[in-house]
């Protein structure tokens, strides 16, 4: 931790967004309900003086390979994305369904209950703090002596930064393990795709977009964009391959597998398949 404790030291004692402070969370979630078995991965929360930007760490693995490579030959796995503008508090969430980028404006308001109970955590005195949000029941630790007010995902507004939040039920749970400082803001390359190509939708929109996908996650075969005349099989973001003879077939699986990874950290944007 003792990364971390130089970290806290800085922005207590120099400008709060004067450079780019990057956050990395390890999350782990059940991708059903009935999982017993926790997925995990790493988020990064990057944090400067117009905005704050949440994004998986593949994003930037693939980044730095195609930086220090000097191609596009590393492709990460295509995860949500969330923008949050500092003026206003709002988010912007990028998703990807098939070819397309589409991007949800939202303006997610936590009601946090401060509790007077307190733990330690290395050398770090926490907070705890409750709120119901997004359809769960959450427990929040943040370090009081901190300016920043920012968490993973969309979860801010407590008076410190969040160490650690997780819902009562166990599906979700982020917790805070590095933290890095910058001169200059950090940019990833790929995000000028998604900021540049996404269309946006209201919640209806959003719905039915997902829907429509259920019914045809292949959308992009399909459509007439990939001749298997030419090609022997391309191959899906988790390395699925598919062929003119199994593409039938793994329509179906794909349909199984998103009505079956149905557990988003805010059931409100829980879709009902048929």
């Amino acid at each position: 931790m003792k990364n971390l404790s130089v970290f806290l030291s800085l922005i207590v004692f120099s400008g709060l967004y004067s450079q780019t402070k990057r956050v990395i969370y390890e999350v782990k979630y059940r991708k059903t309900v009935q999982d017993t078995v926790l997925t995990k991965e790493f988020y990064h929360a990057d944090l400067n003086k117009t905005e704050k930007i949440y994004y998986n760490r593949d994003f930037y693995v693939s980044d730095s390979l195609n930086k220090a490579n000097n191609n596009l030959s590393s492709v990460p796995k295509l995860t949500n994305l969330l923008t949050m503008d500092n003026d206003s508090g709002n988010f912007t969430e990028y998703e990807f369904l098939g070819n397309d980028v589409i991007k949800r404006e939202t303006q997610p308001r936590q009601v946090w209950t401060l509790s007077k109970i307190l733990k330690k955590t290395d050398d770090f005195e926490l907070q705890q703090a409750t709120c119901t949000w997004g359809g769960r029941e959450w427990i929040a630790w943040f370090y009081p002596e901190s300016p920043i007010t920012e968490g993973p995902y969309k979860f801010r507004g407590l008076p410190g930064l969040i160490f650690e939040v997780y819902d009562t039920e166990k599906n979700y749970h982020f917790k805070l393990i590095k933290t890095e400082s910058y001169s200059i803001t950090q940019k990833i390359d790929f995000f000028q795709y998604p900021f540049k190509q996404a269309i946006l939708v209201d919640e209806a929109r959003y719905k039915k977009l997902k829907t429509d996908y259920y019914y045809d996650p292949l959308i992009f075969i399909n459509n007439g964009s990939v001749d298997f005349n030419k090609y022997e099989a391309v191959f899906l973001n988790d390395g699925t391959k598919i062929t003119k003879d199994n593409k039938r077939q793994e329509i179906e699986k794909q349909r199984a597998l998103i009505k079956k990874y149905n557990n988003p950290v805010e059931l409100s944007n829980i879709i009902k398949y048929p």
